[in-house]
């Protein structure tokens, strides 16, 4: 995730879902390429409710940052864009796989149907 913030119009430092998953995307295809595989992804996230970085299932836009950043330095990932960004990378690594134990094939994230209740040493999600 470092390298790949950027600036909004009225300054704010941010980063975006889909560039993060853009980027986890392309690397994983080039690896694939030359028959190597990811060996992890690191990233930069909390289980709280911030609004830091924009873009997916939070629905967080440039507009919102401002609502709930706490971060001392570099934004985050919120609790639900962590969730969302996992389900995007399983399903990426299950099309590798010929089976897979969870099939994640037709789960969607979507923060109206998505509960997430959460303490500080635990996340329980249900869907």
């Amino acid at each position: 995730m470092h390298g790949n913030t950027r600036k909004t119009a009225d300054g704010s430092k941010t980063r975006d879902f889909e560039s993060i998953l853009g980027e986890i995307k392309h690397s994983h295809a080039l690896l694939k390429e030359y028959g190597q595989h990811l060996g992890g992804i690191h990233l930069e996230l909390t289980g709280e409710d911030v609004t830091e970085c924009v873009g997916g299932a939070a629905g967080v836009g440039d507009q919102d940052l401002a609502r709930n950043w706490k971060s001392a330095c570099d934004p985050r990932l919120n609790y639900l864009q962590s969730l969302h960004l996992a389900v995007e990378v399983a399903k990426m690594l299950a099309e590798d796989v010929g089976h897979v134990d969870v099939d994640v094939s037709d789960v969607d994230v979507d923060a109206e149907e998505l509960h997430v209740e959460h303490t500080k040493t635990n996340v329980r999600l249900a869907y």
